[in-house]
């Protein structure tokens, strides 16, 4: 348990909090459309829907934790952490990440590209003001936190601190 890992957990949080609102509110816009949730379904949405296929791909990409991306910065920091103390463990965390990684570019390949599975999927049209202005206020914030993560870690290294000087490390090992 170090300053790192912990501080990258609640950094994580945060962004995980932005991230999967994203991919939730994407996934409810297609509902909303569509009907259904079945992947198979969709197919081709960037021909109709394509700034909606935009900010998917930048959820998909911050899900992924690319640099720049709030996801990044707690990630990185969590291996970091996990490396000072558990090597093995860290192999196996990234391993976990590189999987979901993959998982979530087919996820996005599976509902953006291809051929227009069905022919509903033409009627409708791509995203609603209020449905824009969202996506741009979560997006905003997950690069805000990915760019300048200080914002926040400048308010947890002081408690961070605290919470590791009270935690009786003989009682893990």
């Amino acid at each position: 348990l170090t300053i790192q890992g912990l501080e990258g957990s609640i950094i994580q949080m945060i962004s995980h909090g932005l991230v999967s609102s994203g991919l939730f509110f994407s996934i409810g816009c297609l509902y909303d459309r569509y009907h259904t949730r079945f992947i198979n379904y969709y197919g081709g949405l960037a021909h109709t829907m394509p700034l909606f296929c935009i900010a998917l791909f930048i959820y998909v990409l911050a899900n992924m934790s690319i640099p720049g991306s709030s996801s990044f910065v707690g990630e990185i920091l969590i291996l970091t952490g996990i490396f000072e103390d558990n090597t093995t463990t860290a192999v196996f965390a990234t391993i976990g990440m590189f999987l979901g990684g993959i998982y979530s570019l087919l996820f996005y390949n599976r509902i953006c590209y291809g051929n227009i599975q069905n022919i509903y999927l033409k009627i409708y049209y791509d995203l609603t003001y209020r449905e824009f202005l969202i996506h741009l206020i979560l997006i905003a914030n997950i690069f805000l936190l990915g760019l300048y993560p200080k914002i926040f870690e400048s308010c947890l290294h002081e408690s961070v601190s605290k919470i590791l000087i009270h935690i009786d490390f003989s009682y893990f090992y």
